[in-house]
């Protein structure tokens, strides 16, 4: 794709605040909008210049950074559109933990959600004495669910004087501005409690909560005219098959900012798709306003990116050798693979971890770069130093992690001591040819180690999980031939813990036979 033919649009999916949000600072940035909403927008004025598309679902997007085709489906028409960039905007649910013993909703125990509606809604109620807020007691609340809670209670301090307690594990206030709000609830009287074994009894005029105090050390019974339980932001209903479409990792909660801190605040493993605020995780007002902001920002820089650099073919491919088997299209972290006939490699969505070449059955793919020739030959120019009868270790490290500890040690460092390696762009292009040719050198070669990232802080996020599970089954082929399986080690660690690496190293150099 030439730079001049990549398309500007970016399309928005969501429907509410969030979308809406991240909608106006496009605008403003004079970038053309397409928002796919999965309903009405509730907006009121449309930003001027945006497609709206109501109704809208997504049921496919195919290519890359510059050059998104996006299917959607509205009723019973489908049609496409053109994106550089697709950005998930749809906000959360808010659902109801568990409620403490006796509870159940009715007139005077509802849900955070009714309470607004009864309060301060239609429904408007005359006045409130006071007014107990329910928190989860198990600790699992977030600094989202505790903005609400505080916003909640400040404006029933403000609006009926009520007296406040919130009943609560722990507040959680990790986000600019709730340590402010809660101060002023404290100051306005409010109470906050963390208690034990709470019950509740909902009688005709009032509800009792009974609790024990651990600060007190005794038994507390409180009367209100409402108990209000507080309420979790759960991930959206869209997003559990807009991750499948798009080929986007999810978190444990089911969230689309997967457990990777390089890729906070609105980066997915997928370069050009983008999610922000609750499409992310739970996120409060200030949360939401950083991660429109870096989405912009990071838009920006793709299509600086696109125009500027030049994109040359990351993997080399060779049609004799390939099964046709799907293997590269289904182990390929990034979307960056598109099968028809045969698979289509695109550069702008690449992001040279290799995981692609590495698990080719047919090794019919080389990343550009690593090819086997090139790879083998650096390997075999190892030499390993025989420094006071040290062993000798080659180390297969990642460029991002332990490749960066490795350059910057002094000649004399211990973590080198009998060490030579070779850097990777991820541990997971590593194959276990490469290995074995390593521990056939027994005259050269003592130990081999792979040196990877940690868990949760590689950028291609599967390549330590490949990685680890590579030295497993090469251990496990040793074990079986009679071997010795300890010649290999796997060891993870991070660009800033050269101590901790130093350690490792050694602690597996002295355990070598």
């Amino acid at each position: 794709m030439r730079a001049e033919e990549y398309h500007k649009t970016v399309l928005v999916i969501g429907s509410g605040p969030t979308a809406l949000k991240m909608t106006r600072s496009l605008v403003q940035d004079a970038l053309p909008v397409i928002v796919a909403s999965p309903g009405e927008p509730g907006w009121g004025e449309v930003p001027p210049g945006v497609e709206v598309l109501s109704g809208a679902h997504v049921t496919d997007v195919i290519g890359q950074v510059g050059d998104f085709a996006v299917r959607l489906q509205s009723g019973g028409g489908r049609f496409e559109r053109h994106a550089g960039a697709v950005i998930l905007a749809l906000d959360a649910k808010r659902e109801s933990g568990a409620l403490a013993a006796g509870a159940a909703f009715g007139e005077r125990m509802c849900s955070m959600a009714q309470a607004e509606d009864v309060i301060f809604g239609r429904q408007r109620h005359g006045s409130f004495r006071r007014v107990i807020i329910l928190d989860r007691l198990d600790g699992l609340s977030t600094a989202a669910s505790h903005e609400r809670l505080l916003r909640f209670a400040l404006r029933l301090q403000a609006e009926f004087s009520a007296s406040i307690y919130v009943l609560t594990s722990q507040v959680k206030v990790a986000s600019t501005g709730l340590e402010i709000l809660y101060s002023r609830l404290r100051e306005g009287g409010g109470l906050v409690v963390k208690p034990d074994a709470v019950q509740v009894e909902t009688g005709k005029d009032a509800v009792e909560v009974r609790f024990r105090d651990p600060v007190l050390d005794e038994n507390v019974v409180l009367d209100a005219d409402m108990v209000i339980a507080a309420e979790d932001e759960t991930p959206s209903s869209e997003l559990e098959s807009l991750a499948g479409i798009l080929r986007i990792e999810r978190d444990k909660q089911g969230f689309l900012q997967a457990d990777n801190v390089l890729r906070r605040p609105c980066l997915t493993n997928r370069r050009g798709v983008l999610s922000i605020g609750s499409s992310a995780a739970p996120s409060t007002e200030w949360d939401t306003e950083q991660s429109v902001a870096a989405a912009l920002s990071e838009i920006h820089e793709l299509y600086r990116w696109i125009e500027e650099e030049e994109h040359p073919e990351t993997i080399l491919y060779n049609r004799d050798f390939c099964a046709f088997c799907l293997t590269c299209y289904r182990v390929c972290p990034h979307g960056a693979i598109h099968f028809t006939d045969r698979p289509h490699f695109l550069p702008l969505a690449c992001q040279s971890c290799g995981l692609c070449a590495s698990a080719c059955p047919g090794e019919a793919l080389e990343l550009v770069g690593y090819e086997k020739e090139t790879f083998f030959k650096a390997l075999s120019g190892l030499k390993p130093l025989d420094t006071d009868g040290s062993k000798r270790i080659v180390a297969i490290a990642c460029t991002k992690s332990a490749g960066r500890i490795l350059n910057a040690a002094p000649a004399d460092a211990d973590i080198r001591r009998g060490l030579a390696w070779v850097e990777v762009s991820c541990a997971g292009t590593i194959r276990t040819t490469s290995v074995l040719r390593l521990l056939a050198r027994p005259g050269m070669v003592d130990g081999v180690l792979v040196l990877a990232c940690h868990d949760g802080n590689c950028r291609s996020g599967i390549g330590t999980v490949v990685a680890k599970k590579l030295v497993e089954s090469v251990k496990a082929l040793l074990q079986s031939i009679g071997a010795d399986a300890g010649r290999i080690g796997y060891i993870s660690t991070a660009a800033n813990d050269g101590v901790e690496l130093a350690r490792k190293i050694a602690a597996f150099r002295d355990a070598l036979s």
